[in-house]
């Protein structure tokens, strides 16, 4: 549903069902249609390392529009060091 809104939307549409020998019948069919999900927007912000142990403190933030619950996730280390989250 590429152009769908943040809400649901709502598509009807009629099927004519035919005997073949001239009776036919409309049937209204209606579907609900969602918007595709839009992913996560975020940044990260980090400090100055500290001078006694080089750590780095920052943080990492999110949000979604769609209300979806969101989780963090990151290697142990990296080329300079760990990474905690």
């Amino acid at each position: 549903a590429n152009n769908a809104a943040a809400a649901l939307k709502q598509d009807a549409f009629t099927v004519t069902v035919s005997d073949g020998k001239g009776g036919t019948l409309p049937v209204l069919v209606t579907v609900t249609v969602a918007p595709k999900n839009a992913a996560p927007m975020g940044g990260s912000s980090s400090g100055t390392p500290n001078a006694s142990t080089g750590v780095v403190t920052g943080a990492v933030t999110s949000t979604d529009t769609d209300g979806d619950p969101r989780t963090y996730s990151a290697p142990g280390t990296s080329a300079k060091g760990g990474t905690v989250v």
